[in-house]
C-alpha cells in the first residue's frame, strides 16, 4: 500500500515499486492507450473517420476555447468519457521520444526508466485539432508545468504478482 498522506511529506516522488503497490496512481501510457481504445486498432475507439470526433471529444472546433464537464459527450465501448480532447492526461510514465527496445523486441517499461525529466500526455486537449484527438497521440511535458489543457485519469492496482489473494 501507499504510505498514509502525514507520512509523504514535502517530497512526492515515487518509488519505482509504485506499480507492485495497491492503490490509486496515474495510469501507464500503455494502460492509458489500452483504455482509450477500447479494443479498436484504428486511430480511435470508433474508427478512423474524423467527422465522428465531435460527438466524443471536446477540440478546437467545438470546445468555445475551454473544457467541459466529463460525460456529456459519448464514451467508448468500455464506458470511458472524454479521452480524447478536453484535457491531455498525465501518465506515470516518463517521455521517451522513441520507446527504448530491448535485444529481444520488448518495450522497456517507461515508469522504471527515465527518457527525460518530462512525463507522458495522452489524448490532446480542448485547444487541439481533430487530428491529434487519436489514441495514439502523445506529447509530454515537466510535472510542475500547471495548465488549462493538463488533467489526470485516475487507476488503481487491484493486486500485484506479490499478492497471493484472487
Amino acid at each position: 500500500m501507499f504510505p498514509p498522506l502525514d507520512e509523504i511529506g514535502q517530497d512526492t516522488s515515487l518509488e519505482n515499486i509504485h506499480l507492485d503497490r495497491l492503490g490509486y496512481r496515474l495510469p501507464t501510457a500503455a494502460e492509458w492507450e489500452y483504455a482509450c481504445r477500447a479494443g479498436a486498432s484504428t486511430s480511435r475507439h470508433f474508427g478512423d473517420r474524423e467527422g465522428m470526433l465531435l460527438h466524443y471529444a471536446w477540440y478546437n472546433a467545438n470546445s468555445q476555447d475551454r473544457t467541459w464537464p466529463v460525460g456529456l459527450l459519448k464514451p467508448n465501448d468500455f464506458g470511458l468519457f472524454d479521452l480524447y480532447g478536453n484535457a491531455a492526461e498525465w501518465c506515470q510514465d516518463f517521455y521517451f521520444a522513441d520507446y527504448p527496445v530491448t535485444q529481444n523486441g520488448v518495450v522497456i517499461d517507461g515508469t522504471k526508466s527515465r527518457g527525460s525529466d518530462s512525463l507522458e500526455l495522452r489524448g490532446g486537449s480542448y485547444q487541439q485539432p481533430p487530428s491529434l484527438s487519436r489514441s495514439a497521440w502523445r506529447d509530454y511535458q515537466s510535472p510542475n508545468i500547471r495548465s488549462l489543457e493538463f488533467g489526470f485519469r485516475v487507476a488503481r492496482t487491484l493486486q500485484t504478482e506479490l499478492d497471493e489473494s484472487p
